[in-house]
């Protein structure tokens, strides 16, 4: 049987897998490259040079906070502190033929504050309209990845179908 998908509006849905890319990007902010950060953030059209990598690497660590609090009251209480750093304040925007949407800082501001307001918005909207337990980390052993759950059922604990594998094989293993 196929699992039916949460799909999310398109500008969400394109923010939260920016948030997702720069956090498992970031898994090691110690040695995250800053050319790999750089083609991340240029292939969802982000950033000019130069890229602030360390900004943006406490941006992931940040989001990472997010994503792997247990405690629903704590990832709430780390995404409150994440959007309150960023000051977001939102207006309608339409441009490069896109539907109208948000934008959550003036765009001449620095390339981290507006990509952290729109992440943190972005995670926000799915926060409040799907449930914190949407957002969630990889429960495969020796995994750092972060997802957001798109499943009707709330059931993804993997990041990847090659994590939930690798787990559901060696729990086979494990059982002979």
């Amino acid at each position: 049987m196929r699992r039916r998908i949460i799909d999310y509006d398109t500008f969400t849905d394109q923010t939260v897998a920016e948030a997702v890319g720069l956090t498992n990007l970031a898994g090691d902010v110690e040695t995250l490259d800053g050319d790999d950060l750089r083609d991340l953030l240029h292939l969802y059209g982000l950033v000019d040079d130069p890229v602030d990598v360390a900004g943006f690497a406490d941006l992931a660590a940040r989001l990472r906070a997010v994503f792997e609090a247990d405690d629903p009251g704590d990832r709430v209480a780390h995404l409150n502190d994440l959007i309150g750093s960023f000051e977001p304040r939102p207006t309608i925007t339409e441009h490069d033929a896109q539907p109208a949407h948000f934008h959550y800082v003036p765009d001449d501001r620095a390339d981290v504050r507006r990509v952290g307001a729109s992440l943190a918005m972005a995670l926000a909207h799915v926060v409040v309209d799907h449930g914190v337990e949407r957002l969630g980390h990889c429960q495969a052993s020796g995994c750092t990845h972060v997802f957001v759950d798109r499943t009707r059922n709330h059931s993804q604990r993997f990041c990847s179908k090659t994590c939930a594998t690798r787990m559901h094989v060696a729990a086979h293993r494990a059982r002979r």
